[in-house]
C-alpha cells in the first residue's frame, strides 16, 4: 500500500524511472518494479512512515506466503531496516523456554566451531535464496555463523547471485558427485518402485547426505553441522545459538520432526541393518530394537555433532549399507539410513527436538515458532469452539457416477455416544474406532443387536459450571483408572425403521483388586504377547453356520506400547504395530465383559508390522462381489507405510476355526505375472513378499483402520477414509478393482487442522441406514497428545467421541 504521491504521476519516482528506462542496457536488464519502488522507498521514506502487516495471511503464486499472527498484541516497534536489509517489523522472543527444555538469548551460550550447510542446485537458485533469507532474518543476523555451499558446477554469475542475497557468509565447496567404483552403472535401474521419477542425481544426492558431506564438513574443521535444503525455510525468531544450546546441554543430534518412509522407499533396508546390528550384536543397545520399521527423522533439518556421522562405528555402518547397493539399485535415502544409525549409536537422552523453532518445509511440516503460540506449555492451536461438531453445517453436495450424494452431521444419533455427564465417574466418555457387528440374523424379531468395538477407551465422567463448556474428569487409579486398551458398546436397532430402540450400553472387565485398574474385553495374555502388548479392535462379522450358534469374528491389531525416552522421539502415538490377530467369540449374545474367545495371529511371513490384515473385513463370493452368505471371508489389509491398500482372503468356515492354511492374498505369483490369487504359504518370504502383493489403490496414512462395505442401491463396494480435510468414499464393483475416489465431505471448522486437530477410522454402519442412506461415524483426536491429557482440557469433551455422518444417495 502506498499514497499515490509516492510512485504516481509527477512524482520524483517516476522522473528517476524514465531516466533509467533510457538508460544503456536498460531494455535488455529488465528492472522490475519491485527492486525499482523498494530502493526508492529506502530513500525517499522516513523508517518511522513504513509498516509491516504481519497481523495478514497472504499468498502469492509466485511462492511468497505469510500466516497471520492470530490474535498476537502489535509488534513492538522497531527500525524495519535493522534485520540484513529485509523489510521486517517483530517483536523479539527472549527467552522463551521450549516444550522440551530450550531456552536462551543468544549470549549465555559459548560460540562453537560449527556451520550451516545446504546442497545447492543450480535450477532451483530462487529456492534457496529464500532459504538463505529466511536464515538471515531469523539466526544468522544475530550469530554470523558460516554457510557451507556443496554445488555441482554452479556457475560464477550463480555463486555471485546467492553471495548478493545474503549477508552470511558462504564458502562454496564442489560436491563431487560420482558412482562409487563398487557399482557397475550398467545394473543401476533407470527407476526404482520408489519415486521413479527421481534419477540418477537424486541418489547421488542421497549417498553424499548419508555418507560424505558430514566428513568433508569436519574436515573443513567444523565440529556441529547444521543441515538445511534448499526449499528449507526458518518461520520465526530463533532467540538462541542452536548450536551453543546443543553443547551445554550435552546433546549430540536435533531434529525438528519425524515421519514415516514409504515402503517402497526401504526395501530391504531394515533387514540389512538388522542383520549388520545382529552380526555386531548392537541389537540391545541404545535403541535400535524399539524404532519402528520406516521412521525417520526428517532430516532436511538436522543438527548433530561431528562424532555422529564421522565415528568408526558409524563409517563401517555406512560403508556395510553403501556397498549393499541399495542406493543406487532401490534408491535407499539418507534420511532413514542416517535414522537407523542414531538409534544404534546414540543414546536418547542426548538427542533433542527443536519443537520450538519456526520451520517450514513442505508438504509435511509447518511448525509455528513458540513465540506466536497461545498455549506455550503445548502444541500450537486455536482455542476450541464451544460449538459442537455436529450443530448446524450445509450439506455437502457430491456425485459418485449417476447418483447425488448429499452428507451432513446428524444430530439425533450423536446422542448416543455424548460424554455422560453423570457424577459416578465410572461412565464411558469417549473412544475411538467404532466398528459395529450385527450378532446373527433376526427372524421375525423386531429388532436385532449389534455390537460397537471401540479402541483406547477413556472412563470418567464429564461436568459443565454454568456458562461453560462441557469438561472430562477422569476417573482415579483406585477406582480403576481412566483408560482401557478396547471396549464394547450393545445397541439394539428396530428392524424396520432402522432406528435404535434406547441407549447404547457400554462394557469392559472391571478391576479385581483396587488400584490393578479395570481391563478391556478383548486382552493380549489370550494369545501369542510380548510385556505390554494390547488389542484394539477395528472390524467384525457374524458367522451362523447351519445348526449350530453364531458366533463374532472380530479382527484387531496387536500393538505395544513403546517406551518413554523412544515415544518422546516421534511424532504422532506412542506405539508400534506387531501384527494382526483374528478373535472367536463363542457368546457373542452375552454380556462382553464375559465373553469367552480365542484368538490367532492372522500369518504375514514378511518382517514385523510390515503387513498388516486388521483394516476390514467382508463376506463375497469367490469372484469378489457382494454376498452376505458367500463362503470368502476378505481382509482388507495395509502394508507397512498405511499408504497402500492390500487384499486377502479365507473361507469363512477356516476363519472361523482359526485355520489359515489355506489363505490367499491378491499377489503376482511371480515377477511380472498378471494379478491373482495365491496361497500366502506359497509366496516368497520378507520384503520380497511384500513386494508381491497387489495394492487396490493408495488411501492415505488412515488406511490400515479404512474398512470396506457394499452399498446394495449403487451396487459398490465402498472404503470410507479421511485425507487432509475431506472425507473420501473409494468405490468398486468388486473388490478387486479398479477403484476410484470421491469426495464426499469436508469437515466443519470445528475440525480444522489449524486447530491441532486430525480426523482418522472412518467406520459405516449400515444397520443405521435406510437403502438409500449411508452412515459413517468418524474419529477426531489431538495431535502432540501425550498420555491423552489434552482430551481433558475444558471444551475438548466432544473431542474423541465418534461423530455420526448421514449420506443421502439418490439415483
Amino acid at each position: 500500500l502506498s499514497r499515490s504521491s509516492l510512485f504516481g504521476r509527477g512524482s520524483r519516482y517516476s522522473e528517476i524511472r524514465k531516466s533509467l528506462a533510457a538508460a544503456p542496457g536498460a531494455r535488455s536488464a529488465g528492472f522490475g518494479d519491485a527492486p525499482l519502488q523498494t530502493l526508492y522507498a529506502a530513500l525517499a521514506v522516513p523508517e518511522e512512515q513504513v509498516h509491516v502487516f504481519t497481523d495478514v495471511g497472504m499468498v502469492s503464486r509466485g511462492g511468497a506466503s505469510h500466516r497471520p499472527a492470530r490474535g498476537l498484541p502489535p509488534p513492538a516497534p522497531k527500525s524495519p531496516y535493522a534485520q540484513g536489509g529485509v523489510l521486517e517489523a517483530r517483536g523479539g522472543s527472549g527467552g522463551w523456554n521450549g516444550t522440551n527444555g530450550t531456552n536462551g538469548t543468544g549470549s549465555e551460550y559459548p560460540r562453537q566451531k560449527a556451520a550451516i550447510y545446504v546442497l545447492a542446485d543450480g535450477g532451483r537458485l530462487g529456492r534457496l535464496v529464500e532459504m538463505l533469507q529466511s536464515l538471515d532474518r531469523h539466526f544468522n543476523n544475530r550469530f554470523h555463523y558460516p554457510v557451507v555451499v556443496f554445488e555441482e558446477n554452479l556457475l560464477p554469475v550463480q555463486k555471485a547471485r546467492l553471495s548478493a542475497a545474503t549477508r552470511s557468509p558462504l564458502t562454496f565447496v564442489p560436491a563431487g558427485f560420482g558412482l562409487p567404483a563398487f557399482i557397475d552403472e550398467r545394473q543401476v535401474p533407470n527407476q526404482t518402485g520408489c519415486l521413479p521419477e527421481r534419477g540418477m542425481g537424486y541418489r547421488h544426492m542421497c549417498r553424499f547426505q548419508a555418507g560424505i558431506v558430514n566428513r568433508r564438513l569436519a574436515e573443513l574443521g567444523y565440529e556441529w553441522h547444521w543441515r538445511m535444503d534448499d526449499d528449507s525455510l526458518l518461520t520465526g525468531e530463533v532467540p538462541y545459538d542452536v548450536f551453543g544450546y546443543m553443547a551445554s546441554a550435552g546433546k549430540l543430534y536435533g531434529y525438528v520432526s519425524t515421519v514415516r518412509d514409504d515402503d517402497a522407499c526401504i526395501v530391504d533396508l531394515w533387514d540389512t541393518a538388522k542383520e549388520y546390528a545382529q552380526r555386531l550384536r548392537l541389537s540391545s543397545e541404545n535403541f535400535f530394537g524399539e524404532w519402528p520399521r520406516g521412521a525417520v527423522y526428517y532430516n532436511n533439518f538436522e543438527v548433530s555433532h561431528s562424532s555422529v556421522f564421522t565415528s568408526p562405528q558409524y563409517r563401517a555402518y555406512f560403508d556395510h549399507i553403501d556397498q549393499n547397493g541399495g542406493i543406487y539399485m532401490r534408491r535407499w535415502g539418507d534420511a532413514p539410513i542416517k535414522s537407523i544409525a542414531v538409534s544404534m549409536f546414540v543414546s536418547a537422552d542426548r538427542i533433542h527436538r527443536f519443537g520450538d523453532l519456526g520451520y517450514r518445509h513442505a508438504p509435511f511440516i509447518d511448525q509455528e515458532p513458540a513465540a506466536t503460540r497461545r498455549n506455550t506449555g503445548g502444541a500450537p492451536r486455536l482455542l476450541p469452539r464451544l460449538a459442537l461438531a455436529w450443530k448446524p453445517d450445509a450439506p455437502v453436495h457430491s456425485v459418485i457416477g449417476s447418483f447425488h450424494i448429499e452428507a451432513q452431521p446428524d444430530a439425533a444419533l450423536q446422542q448416543l455416544l455424548a460424554p455422560s455427564d453423570t457424577a459416578g465417574g465410572g461412565a464411558w466418555i469417549g473412544a475411538d474406532s467404532a466398528a459395529s457387528v450385527g450378532l446373527g440374523p433376526a427372524r421375525g424379531a423386531a429388532s436385532q443387536t449389534f455390537v460397537w468395538l471401540f479402541g483406547d477407551t477413556l472412563v470418567g465422567s464429564v461436568s459443565a459450571a454454568p456458562g461453560s463448556p462441557p469438561q472430562r474428569v477422569r476417573r482415579d487409579a483406585a477406582r480403576g483408572g481412566f483408560l482401557v486398551r478396547n471396549s464394547v458398546g450393545a445397541l439394539e436397532v428396530d428392524a424396520r425403521t432402522r432406528r435404535p430402540v434406547g441407549p447404547m450400553r457400554f462394557a469392559w472387565k472391571p478391576q479385581v483388586r483396587i488400584g490393578e485398574g479395570d481391563g478391556p474385553v478383548f486382552s493380549a495374555s489370550a494369545g501369542p504377547r510380548e510385556p505390554d502388548d494390547f488389542m484394539w479392535p477395528l472390524a467384525g462379522l457374524s458367522y451362523c453356520p447351519h445348526g449350530t450358534a453364531c458366533k463374532l469374528v472380530v479382527i484387531a491389531s496387536q500393538c505395544a506400547k513403546m517406551s518413554g525416552a523412544v515415544a518422546g522421539l516421534l511424532d504422532g502415538d506412542a506405539f508400534t504395530v506387531r501384527g494382526s490377530v483374528a478373535i472367536v467369540v463363542h457368546n457373542p449374545h452375552d454380556a462382553a465383559d464375559s465373553w469367552t474367545y480365542e484368538m490367532q495371529p492372522i500369518p504375514s511371513p514378511a518382517y514385523e508390522g510390515l503387513v498388516m490384515w486388521h483394516a476390514g473385513i467382508a463376506r463375497a463370493d469367490e469372484h469378489g462381489r457382494h454376498d452376505e452368505e458367500g463362503e470368502w471371508a476378505y481382509f482388507l489389509g495395509a502394508l507397512g507405510g498405511w499408504t497402500k491398500q492390500i487384499l486377502g482372503r479365507l473361507p469363512i468356515a477356516d476363519l472361523a476355526r482359526l485355520d489359515f492354511g489355506r489363505m490367499q492374498a491378491w499377489s503376482h505369483a511371480s515377477p511380472g505375472a498378471a494379478p491373482g490369487w495365491s496361497l500366502v504359504s506359497a509366496l516368497p518370504r520378507g520384503d520380497d513378499f511384500a513386494r508381491s502383493l497387489v495394492t487396490v489403490g493408495g488411501v492415505s496414512e488412515s488406511s490400515q483402520e479404512a474398512g470396506v462395505w457394499f452399498h446394495r442401491a449403487m451396487g459398490l463396494w465402498y472404503i470410507p477414509f479421511v485425507e487432509g480435510t475431506r472425507l473420501i468414499l473409494r468405490t468398486a464393483r468388486t473388490l478387486t478393482g479398479p477403484w476410484s475416489s470421491h469426495a464426499v465431505y469436508e469437515l466443519p471448522e470445528r475440525w480444522s487442522p489449524e486447530r491441532d486437530y486430525f480426523a482418522y477410522a472412518v467406520k459405516s454402519h449400515p444397520e443405521l441406514a435406510a437403502e438409500d442412506e449411508i452412515v459413517l461415524t468418524y474419529n477426531v483426536n489431538l495431535r502432540n497428545n501425550p498420555d491423552m491429557g489434552r482430551l481433558f482440557d475444558l471444551g475438548e469433551a466432544d473431542t474423541y467421541v465418534p461423530q455420526f455422518l448421514r449420506l443421502q444417495v439418490r439415483g
